[in-house]
Parts: structure tokens; C-alpha cells; sequence
């Protein structure tokens, strides 16, 4: 029962851990120091705890510093990829929250918003890159269109490319050629920088709104600096105010924390947060030494060679050599069908490793493969000397 009292608390104590003040996340209401990527080793701006996006934390300080959305008793629909705006809007009361599947098999097609919701029914509408996604998405922005209220807004954010002026829309069927094409799998189309008037086109005024939230308190790496909402209505355009009351009431009041007790917080350490950590630098130095073309000229990668050959091929020499002077005959017979064999196997791969990576290894520098080959050459001379002696 302690154990999984402990287990259930281990976000809680993570976030302890990764208390800082580097990344602010509006999701968990907190300030961190920001984690490192497992294979890369750079900094990552994706929340420790939650893993929320810059992009995803951006949209909700924009709805809790520039709109009343998140106070209010409005009925919201979020249509978006399973992402943490998806999950936290899943317990406001009247959001309906649709969720696409980025494998390609949607959930949200076309014709499924067809109808389903009466006139002017919804205040809010968020609607994150799923227009490019869809094979045809005119019907869709003529049904929000519909189902906003009179002074309802709808959040349209897509991937634009600024450096073409018009949507490139080609038909194309398989996933390879829209994914060789658009640079995004799934995607039907690439939006343009005229994202805008290809929604007046298609009967939707659009609202460009430029936002920055101007709180000293947010660290960079939180929200963008500077962030281009696109927002969809009827008539009047929706106003923009700033509530910058509302993020510095709660980033007040998740400074605030409780106290842990030494055991829980000791228990934690060692039976969640090490292994954590430990698994953490597996994966970087995996990510390092695989087989990979950029690693192939990387000094870790070449140690990593010398190593595993050098250890593959005296570690199995040695235990057949070490077994070969002996009267006990349980070790004899082990001496001829097990280590024998393992040498001559893991022997030959310790050479062939060592081998492969100073004749083979073209990306490899010619020092690199003068060092691994040298120490090819002395590991086959001094297995020649001792067989000899």
C-alpha cells in the first residue's frame, strides 16, 4: 500500500525535481527547469511533466490572457489532434472535444460535423491543424461556420508555408507522395501565405490577431515571442482583451508548495527518478553509438568499436584459455563445447567489428581507422605470440 501510495504521487515529486525557473506550463501551473532530449542531449521546450508544446502552451495563455473563455459558462468545441489542449478541455462542462488520429485513419472526416450540431450553437471553436488534413475541408468551414454563435470566434490554426504565396493543393492519393510533397504526413494540402483569403473564399471572415503576452514573469522558452492567431467569425469581430490578471493570479498560486516528507521524497528518488535518469543517458549514449551515418565519424562511436571488439574478443579468449589447464573434468567439457565455441564466434566478431570499422568505415576519418586498425593488428599478433608460447 506505501509503494503505491508513493507511485501515485511520482508527477507530483517529478515536478519537484524539475522545479526552475526556466519553462513555465500553464497546463500544470508550474515553473521548471527545462528537461534534455534522451537522444540528443540538447534542451528540450516541451514540458517535463505534461510534455505540452511551445505552440500548445501558447494557445492556452492566449485563451487565459486574452479572452474570458476559460471563466465563462460557453460551449466549446475543440477539434484538434490528441494533445494536451485536447485533454484539458476535456473537463470544462459543455466541450465537446473531437479528436483526430495522425495515423490517417481519422476519426473526424469530412462529413461528420454534417448537421450535428444546431445553428449558432457553439461560443468557441478550436480547430488546430486538421484543415490541410482533410481531403476536402470546404464543407467543414462552411459547418463551423454555421454552428458559431453571433459573437463566437473560431480558432484556425494550420501549418503555413511563408515562403509560397499560394496554397499548393495537388491530387495525390498515397501517403509517401503527400508526405514527399506537403513534408507532413497525412496532409492533403500546404497552406500559403494565402491562408486568409482562402477561408474569405470559402465564406469565412477571418480576424488575424499578432499575440504577445507581454508578462515579464514567462520565460522564453514558455510561449513565442511573437504568435499569429487566425480567428474565424460572423459578425462583429471578436475583441481582444488583455486578462493578463488571470495568468498572474495562477502563476501565483502554483509558486506556492507543499512540504514532502523526507521518506516519500527519498522513496521516490531512488525507486522512480534514478532509474528514470539512468534509462535517460542509456538512450543518449544508444543514440550515440548507433548505426547511424552521422555517427560513423564520431569519436564516441569509434571508442565504442574499440571497446566492444577488444572486450568481445580477450573476454571469450580468456575464458577458453583460462579452462584449458585443468584436471577437473566438469570444467574440460566445458572448456571444449562451450568456450571453444564461443571463442571462435565471439573471436571472430570482436575481429570482424574491429575489421569492418578500419577497412569498411568510409564516413570514418583516416586517423580513426589507423588507430582501430593498429589495435586490429596487435590483438592478432599477440594472439599469435601467446598460441605460440
Amino acid at each position: 500500500m506505501a509503494f503505491e501510495s508513493i507511485k501515485k504521487d511520482y508527477e507530483l515529486y517529478k515536478s519537484n525535481y524539475f522545479a526552475g525557473n526556466e519553462l513555465y506550463c500553464p497546463f500544470c501551473g508550474k515553473f521548471y527547469r527545462m528537461d534534455f532530449y534522451g537522444k540528443s542531449g540538447a534542451k528540450s521546450n516541451y514540458c517535463p511533466i505534461c510534455a505540452s508544446s511551445k505552440e500548445e502552451r501558447t494557445l492556452l495563455l492566449f485563451l487565459q490572457s486574452s479572452t474570458e473563455l476559460l471563466k465563462g459558462e460557453l460551449k466549446i468545441l475543440v477539434i484538434s489532434e490528441k494533445n494536451e489542449i485536447t485533454e484539458y478541455f476535456k473537463n470544462f462542462p459543455n466541450t465537446d472535444v473531437k479528436i483526430f488520429n495522425v495515423t490517417g485513419d481519422f476519426s473526424i472526416r469530412d462529413e461528420e460535423l454534417r448537421d450535428k450540431y444546431p445553428d449558432d450553437h457553439f461560443d468557441v471553436i478550436i480547430c488546430n491543424y486538421i484543415l490541410e488534413k482533410l481531403p476536402s475541408y470546404k464543407m467543414v468551414i462552411k459547418e463551423l461556420n454555421r454552428i458559431i454563435t453571433f459573437d463566437g470566434f473560431i480558432i484556425l490554426q494550420a501549418n503555413i508555408d511563408i515562403n509560397i504565396d499560394k496554397t499548393l493543393e495537388a491530387p495525390l492519393t498515397s501517403y509517401k507522395d503527400r508526405l514527399k510533397l506537403y513534408g507532413i504526413l497525412g496532409n492533403y494540402r500546404r497552406f500559403g501565405t494565402d491562408y486568409v483569403k482562402v477561408l474569405n473564399d470559402n465564406g469565412l471572415d477571418v480576424l488575424e490577431y499578432d499575440f504577445e503576452l507581454g508578462l515579464e514573469d514567462i520565460p522564453h522558452e514558455t510561449v513565442y515571442d511573437k504568435y499569429k492567431f487566425y480567428l474565424g467569425y460572423k459578425n462583429p469581430p471578436p475583441i481582444i482583451q488583455n486578462y493578463n490578471d488571470l495568468v498572474d493570479e495562477a502563476i501565483n498560486e502554483h509558486f506556492r508548495s507543499s512540504k514532502k516528507s523526507l521518506f516519500k521524497s527519498m522513496t521516490y528518488k531512488y525507486l522512480f527518478l534514478v532509474p528514470e535518469l539512468l534509462k535517460k543517458r542509456i538512450d543518449t549514449f544508444g543514440s550515440k553509438i548507433s548505426e547511424k551515418k552521422e555517427n560513423k565519424n564520431n569519436i564516441v562511436y569509434m571508442i565504442y568499436i574499440l571497446l566492444f571488439g577488444l572486450v568481445l574478443y580477450w573476454g571469450t579468449w580468456i575464458l577458453f584459455k583460462g579452462t584449458g589447464h585443468t584436471e577437473n573434468y566438469f570444467v574440460g567439457i566445458l572448456h571444449w563445447l562451450v568456450f571453444l565455441p564461443l571463442y571462435v564466434v565471439g573471436g571472430f566478431g570482436g575481429l570482424s567489428i574491429l575489421g569492418g570499422y578500419a577497412f569498411g568505415n568510409d564516413d570514418a576519418g583516416g586517423i580513426k581507422k589507423i588507430i582501430v586498425g593498429a589495435f586490429l593488428m596487435v590483438t592478432l599478433m599477440l594472439t599469435t605470440l601467446l598460441a605460440l608460447a
